[in-house]
């Protein structure tokens, strides 16, 4: 007679990802934000007051995320005036950049992405 067995693999699954996107300063004007969410894919908002924040939880399919925004022409700030946009994952600042308004008011936040490791 003959016994054979395998031990039957239990993996880890695999763990979903936290991210918060975060908006401060002393920008006074208006921010058209686009940023990746757990739903659409990309959504976009104006920001009308800072600071702003928002946390979503993604698949641990998700490769990256990202922020970006610039200021809506009809709504400036002041020259000079800043913003500090974060990506925290996992609760730790991942990614940041700090813009500055232009002569105009207009403030350009370019873009931040962050690809999970």
């Amino acid at each position: 007679m003959i016994f054979c067995a395998c031990k039957k693999d239990n993996p880890t699954p695999a763990k979903s990802k936290s991210v918060k996107y975060e908006i401060t300063g002393n920008y006074t004007g208006h921010i058209l934000v686009a940023y990746s969410d757990n739903i659409t894919g990309t959504r976009t908002l104006t920001v009308t007051s800072l600071p702003w924040t928002k946390e979503l939880t993604f698949s641990a399919e998700t490769l990256g995320v990202g922020l970006g925004g610039n200021t809506l022409s009809a709504n400036t700030g002041m020259p000079g005036q800043t913003v500090t946009v974060k990506i925290y994952s996992a609760g730790s600042v991942v990614r940041t950049n700090t813009a500055a308004a232009d002569e105009n008011g207009l403030i350009d936040l370019g873009t931040l992405t962050y690809m999970f490791p």
